[in-house]
């Protein structure tokens, strides 16, 4: 398995590129062109849907960092710069959104895209 994730360590670069480059995307859509439900519930649902999706990033993101060594202090090391980073994408993704018309910046997003993160990281550590 770590053979096959070596050779094919650019394609999981590209991967987590794209799905950054997904993430600015659809921060950019205009609101009109989004169909939000004006209710709460519909709301909280939307923005339980930042878990997993930022999970996926560190996800993605813990998979292009990886290093041969497998030490447990790499790791934590590698968990720490993934956090970093991650966290520094949803807050700049807050940044772009609210320069989109129709949308605003919301801590609870970034708080939303936090827990998703932390999770993935709790998963990868105890897997």
């Amino acid at each position: 398995m770590f053979e096959f994730y070596m050779k094919n360590k650019g394609i999981y670069l590209i991967l987590t590129i794209c799905y950054i480059l997904i993430i600015f995307y659809l921060s950019s859509l205009p609101g009109s062109s989004l169909t939000i439900g004006t209710s709460k519930t519909e709301r909280v649902f939307w923005n339980l849907g930042h878990i997993p999706f930022y999970g996926i990033l560190a996800l993605l993101l813990t998979i292009t960092l990886r290093n041969k060594k497998k030490a447990n202090s790499g790791f934590l090391k590698s968990n720490w710069l993934v956090l970093i980073i991650a966290v520094g994408i949803a807050i700049l993704d807050e940044i772009n959104q609210a320069r989109v018309p129709g949308r605003s910046a919301s801590i609870i997003d970034i708080l939303f895209d936090s827990i998703g993160i932390i999770t993935a990281l709790w998963i990868t550590r105890i897997c």
